[in-house]
Formats: C-alpha cells, sequence, structure tokens
C-alpha cells in the first residue's frame, strides 16, 4: 500500500500507511520492508538503523545461509542511500542483482531507472527495454506507464526523437485520460508537445 501512494506522489498517505506496515510486516518480510522504507521521501537513516539491523538478523535467523548472498548488496543499498551516493546506490543493486536470491525484474528496473535520471540513458535503455512489451507482460499497469516514460526521457536524452515520441505516446494511449496525472503523465505530455513542436 505505501508504494502505491509513493507512486502517485501522496506523500502524507504513504508515510501513514508505511507505519502501519511497520506493524503488520511478519519476520520474514522486514528485509524488503526495510527497502521499501528506504525509498521514502522522509528516510531517517539513523532513526531506521536499529530495525534495518533487526532485519538483516532475522533474515539471517530465519533464511538458509544458501541465501545470504543478498544481505551484503542490501547492507551497501542502505549505507548508499544513508549518504546519498548514486553511484554507489547504483553498484549495490547491481551486486543484489546477481546474488542469489536477488535476482528480478523489480532490481532490473530500479537499476535502469537510476542509470536513465543519472545521465547514463544507453545503458538504462539496455537494462529496461527487456522490461517494456504490449502493456501485458508488465507486473503492473503502473510499471507499463513508468518503464515507457522512462524509456521516452532516456530516448530524448540521446537525440531519438522518434523511439523518444513512440514511448511517450504509449504512455498517453493508456493513461491521458486518467483522473488522477501523476508526473509521468503530464510530463508525458509535455515532451510530446515539445518534441512535435
Amino acid at each position: 500500500m505505501p508504494l502505491i501512494f509513493t507512486r502517485f506522489d501522496v506523500p502524507d498517505s504513504n508515510e501513514f500507511y508505511a507505519r502501519k506496515a511497520g506493524e503488520w510486516v511478519p519476520p520474514t518480510n522486514k528485509l524488503n520492508y526495510s527497502l521499501l522504507r528506504m525509498g521514502s521521501d522522509d528516510f531517517d537513516c539513523e532513526a531506521s538503523r536499529a530495525d534495518f539491523e533487526d532485519a538483516v538478523a532475522g533474515f539471517r535467523a530465519r533464511v538458509p545461509q544458501g541465501f545470504w548472498s543478498v544481505i551484503e548488496p542490501v547492507e551497501q543499498i542502505y549505507e548508499a542511500r544513508c549518504k546519498s551516493d548514486t553511484a554507489a546506490l547504483i553498484a549495490a543493486y547491481r551486486a543484489l542483482n546477481e546474488s542469489n536470491g536477488g535476482r528480478g525484474d523489480g532490481n532490473k528496473r530500479t537499476i535502469a531507472e537510476l542509470l536513465i535520471r543519472t545521465g547514463h540513458a544507453e545503458e538504462g535503455i539496455e537494462l529496461m527495454k527487456d522490461l517494456v512489451g504490449d502493456g501485458t507482460n508488465e507486473a503492473t499497469a503502473f510499471h507499463h506507464l513508468n518503464n515507457s516514460y522512462l524509456l521516452g526521457l532516456a530516448y530524448k536524452e540521446i537525440g531519438n526523437n522518434k523511439a523518444a515520441k513512440e514511448y511517450f505516446q504509449e504512455v498517453l494511449k493508456f493513461w491521458d485520460g486518467a483522473d488522477y496525472q501523476i508526473e509521468q503523465i503530464v510530463k508525458s505530455r509535455a515532451m510530446l508537445a515539445e518534441l512535435t513542436g
């Protein structure tokens, strides 16, 4: 639930449900919950450190040692987030994605988004383009929207305006008339207008 409010830029609801989730999260999901909290705008590294360390200890206590390879990258993600070090964050997510138990489209999508948003568009495109299809193969409709938007940004950055327009049009094909106009919709519309002049 908090992730939905984060995506739709409703920080007060995000914070409320994130705190509620902390009360309900089962011990086996505390490490994932810690990662979720790190992504919030109001993340307080030092105030959260004890909970994070408890989550790591709980993970070790409940999960077979063969999956412990995810712990070091998750700790690196935590420290990179605390230091606001995007390069270290990308490196840590790459390590997580390569670890036993850490592979997945979510980590790949996070790496691609970080690359695209930090001026490494071509590398981000390579990772992201495998995650975008016709809107039926992504995990959620939001993933299709966000992936298409990010690819539009990336192609615009490298000067491939034709591809950028196609991805911004893809966003608007499904979401142009949405009641709630989130950043990806508003900016896709503006970028498309700019590109079609």
